[in-house]
């Protein structure tokens, strides 16, 4: 691993979605505070810190311009979602990564910033010992 690397918490650690219907999608995205600035060079890979019970699961969608437009991994490159009918449109979530393996080996452009946007799928109906849980996500760069 490289010498630098930085642990990101972008939601509380432990952080349960109570309640929730079966089959609503909550998000959480990261913000000024904690989104991740100042790569020079590459991305070595993004580790995800989750749990996912009961049929739950998680998505993900990536932002390299401050959370203006966001992105999906589209298996050899990074596309924009249309995001104009709002984050919460079906077609959007169903635009979501299931995991960040696009930021594996990915050389971050020019004065870029890296912003994460997490769909937490509730599958069955959610409780305190159910929920999925997001503890954190780290990501290793040079």
């Amino acid at each position: 691993l490289p010498a630098d690397w930085i642990d990101q918490n972008y939601v509380n650690p432990s952080y349960w979605v109570n309640g929730y219907p079966s089959g609503y999608t909550y998000y959480v995205t990261t913000s000024d505070a904690n989104h991740i600035t100042n790569i020079n060079n590459k991305v070595i890979r993004a580790v995800i810190d989750s749990t996912a019970t009961n049929g739950s699961s998680f998505k993900y969608l990536v932002s390299f311009d401050n959370r203006l437009t966001w992105n999906q991994w589209n298996g050899g490159s990074w596309a924009l979602v249309d995001t104009s009918a709002g984050l919460t449109d079906p077609n959007v979530v169903s635009a979501a990564d299931d995991n960040l393996d696009g930021l594996s080996n990915f050389t971050i452009p020019a004065g870029a910033s890296i912003d994460i946007l997490v769909y937490f799928n509730m599958g069955v109906e959610a409780t305190g010992l159910t929920s999925p849980a997001l503890s954190r996500i780290l990501i290793f760069y040079y």
